[in-house]
């Protein structure tokens, strides 16, 4: 008898949970200004038709700025370097210094140019002797256009040729086609503003000059329209 009320208990315990459970639940009315919370805080979702942005792949990314080239330590606008250069003048507003700021091995001498005072030029040039073949000379210009690439970028124009008609066609020709003007080694870079390029001529039969030089290209504009100016006036 003691069981069955417990079991009796148990099941009307559970009877008015049930009750309780299935008792509809009103709802009851938000305030306004809980409203109004509720739907200034709502993230906003875009429709599923809603057009997307996407960029636009054609558009180059700007590349970094390249700082001006200071052609071994001398730098564009200058004054005329100290006498600490070993330098000398060897034409009207060109020096030549034995000496520079950032020297480079194997340079015979260096050369500047300059305008109303200021440096508007400057090259370096490298002797290569007993080179009848050309082969130290382009190892040398490899070298120097190597290092120019890695520091400044890809080169503009390059040249290397044999000019049609010339009659220095053999291997052993190599200087003395570039000594009679009838082969073209040079390539260039614009970086800045300057202009630079590496070239080779001919100095003998046997013997080689590598020249490389870096022009401001407004002040060498400058430059060669006040000669043109004075030659006008001269004639």
């Amino acid at each position: 008898m003691r069981s069955l009320l417990i079991v009796t208990l148990g099941l009307a315990a559970v009877g008015c949970r049930l009750q309780v459970n299935d008792t509809p639940k009103v709802a009851r009315p938000v305030p306004r200004a809980v409203q109004d919370t509720a739907v200034a805080h709502e993230p906003a979702v875009d429709a599923p038709d809603a057009a997307v942005a996407v960029p636009d792949a054609t558009v180059a990314t700007p590349e970094p700025a390249v700082a001006t080239p200071e052609p071994f330590g001398f730098v564009f606008g200058q004054a005329r370097p100290s006498v600490e250069f070993d330098c000398k003048d060897i034409a009207d507003m060109v020096m030549q210094c034995a000496k520079a700021p950032r020297p480079v091995s194997d340079v015979r001498n260096y050369a500047l140019v300059f305008d109303e005072g200021k440096l508007i030029k400057a090259g370096a040039f490298f002797s290569v002797q007993n080179d009848t073949t050309g082969v130290k000379t382009r190892l040398l210009f490899k070298r120097l256009a190597a290092a120019i690439t890695a520091k400044y970028g890809s080169p503009k124009d390059e040249w290397d040729f044999l000019h049609a008609g010339s009659i220095w066609k053999e291997s052993h020709y190599f200087c003395m086609s570039l000594l009679k003007e009838e082969r073209t080694l040079a390539t260039t870079w614009s970086v800045a503003g300057v202009a630079i390029m590496l070239s080779v001529a001919g100095v003998s039969s046997n013997d080689t000059m590598v020249q490389l030089t870096y022009e401001d290209k407004a002040g060498m504009k400058r430059r060669l329209q006040k000669k043109a100016s004075r030659d006008v006036q001269g004639l």
